[in-house]
């Protein structure tokens, strides 16, 4: 079980053809190394805290830039205070907490709340919450959790649950809603797009599995220590222990302390057990060093036999020193520092226990749970936070004042420009600028006779022209000019 630090950043591969011989493996590699966890959020505890360190300071450069043109567009505005990146991790925290009863409130298991809590502290590693909503963020996680373990739902009964059923729950699922669809995309990409995870909940069933064979079994000894082992993973997961060590690491030292608080004889119980089932995994991995090696040898010993078949001189194997396994490692750690390892994990959990404890004690009276760091010191951060916020997104600001601006005159000129195209499309009228129908059916009959031999207007309008004709003329249209009937039959 060797520990979890970041792999090589130079790691090359040799790739031979299907026909070329493969020599055995000279040492078994981990499951878990070979994993996307292993190789992309795997962080030294130092090189953690620079990355972190280096994400808030890049935030704040932008923010203080935003902020000095707001101060220059409006005098009166007064700077604002930025929340350290430790602090800001104390908000973090707070928002891990209230997994738990965002999972109930929805009706799933516990395993999507460790895949949120990966989640949300696996986003903030390069990037800050100085750099926009926490809470949001928060939801999103627990959004693609469902997806990621096949307990999805669809984003508006998503919405509703979690709104509740208070006056204002429509209005409240609709943000949740709009919020969750516009930070999706950003929070699965910050992630890499690696959402399968190892978690210590599922290796602490492994666990509880495998030290069952174990003879004599300690199977009364595990349903003892199992109740405590859960409450302390889940004092695990609010910490930043998962980016720094395995998840079988974490399960294993939770195991090993559920002794704690307890009588001093299963806390020495709980560690002889994890003592026995290490010495029992390094002896099964030193059998299978030993067979390895043989393996080793038998595949050289054909190797050079085949060489001197095809050369006709002998060749001596080449000497398996450097390739074996050691015998007095086999797990790639000594027992001593794996226990080191698991007792540096059990301080870390045990430090947020205490300050779990102590956030209850200082708790207002009549405040709501989960007490895990201390609410009014939340309060206070979260309140800095929203005031150092983007000036250009809040309502009222110079900056703000004069994006909108911005936006209106673009959108003028867009419509400026959109009038033009369509009547530049347009063209001339190809009937000329006369009326394509007459007003009234007397003006349509007087245009046909307005041309005399034009035949306009047809022989309605001949007939009336001549009727007009002849009583200017003070003819007798009844005896000398033919009735409009007779017309119509000749």
């Amino acid at each position: 079980m060797p520990a979890a630090t970041p792999p090589s950043s130079s790691v090359s591969s040799v790739f031979l053809p299907p026909s070329a011989p493969t020599a055995p493996p000279s040492a078994p590699a981990p499951a878990y190394q070979l994993t996307s966890q292993y190789a992309s959020w795997t962080f030294a505890p130092s090189t953690l805290a620079a990355l972190r360190q280096s994400a808030w300071s890049a935030a704040r450069d932008r923010l203080a830039q935003q902020w000095a043109d707001e101060l220059a567009l409006s005098p009166g505005a007064s700077q604002p205070v930025y929340p350290s990146h430790e602090a800001l991790q104390l908000l973090v925290t707070s928002y891990l907490a209230k997994l738990r009863g965002l999972t109930k409130v929805l009706g799933v298991p516990e395993v999507v709340e460790e895949y949120a809590a990966t989640y949300l502290k696996r986003y903030y590693v390069r990037k800050s919450e100085l750099e926009g909503d926490v809470r949001g963020v928060m939801l999103t996680c627990v959004y693609l959790s469902l997806k990621s373990t096949s307990h999805a739902l669809p984003l508006s009964r998503f919405a509703s649950l979690l709104a509740g059923r208070g006056a204002n729950a429509h209005s409240v699922a609709s943000e949740i809603e709009s919020s969750v669809r516009a930070l999706e995309f950003g929070v699965a990409d910050a992630l890499g797009w690696e959402l399968v995870l190892h978690t210590p909940g599922e290796a602490l069933k492994g666990l509880i599995l495998d030290l069952q064979t174990l003879e004599p079994s300690p199977l009364p000894l595990l349903r003892k220590l199992l109740p405590r082992a859960q409450a302390l993973l889940a004092l695990a997961r609010l910490t930043r222990l998962e980016l720094s060590y395995s998840a079988s690491h974490i399960a294993l030292a939770c195991l090993r302390s559920a002794g704690s608080g307890e009588a001093e004889a299963m806390e020495q119980e709980a560690h002889d057990l994890v003592r026995r089932w290490l010495e029992a995994k390094e002896e099964a991995a030193r059998k299978a060093g030993e067979a390895q090696r043989r393996e080793k040898a038998e595949w050289r010993a054909k190797q050079a036999a085949r060489q001197q078949k095809k050369n006709g001189e002998a060749s001596s194997p080449t000497a398996l020193g450097e390739d074996a396994i050691s015998t007095s490692s086999p797990l790639g750690l000594s027992l001593s520092a794996i226990l080191d390892l698991l007792e540096r994990i059990s301080e870390a959990i045990f430090a947020q226990e205490e300050r779990a404890r102590e956030a209850k004690a200082n708790a207002p009276e009549g405040s709501k749970g989960p007490f895990v760091v201390d609410i009014e010191e939340v309060r206070r951060i979260d309140a800095e936070l929203k005031a150092c916020g983007d000036p250009e997104g809040k309502e009222g600001s110079a900056l703000n004042k004069r994006k909108r601006q911005a936006e209106e005159e673009a959108l003028a000129s867009k419509r400026a420009r959109k009038a033009e195209a369509v009547k530049a499309a347009s063209g001339p009228d190809p009937f000329g600028s006369a009326p394509l129908l007459a007003p009234s059916l007397g003006d349509a009959l007087d245009a046909g006779g307005k041309e005399e031999g034009s035949g306009g207007g047809g022989l309605f309008g001949r007939e009336i022209e001549r009727r007009k004709k002849q009583e200017k003329q003070g003819v007798d249209s009844d005896e000398d000019v033919p009735m409009l009937a007779g017309a119509v039959q000749k």
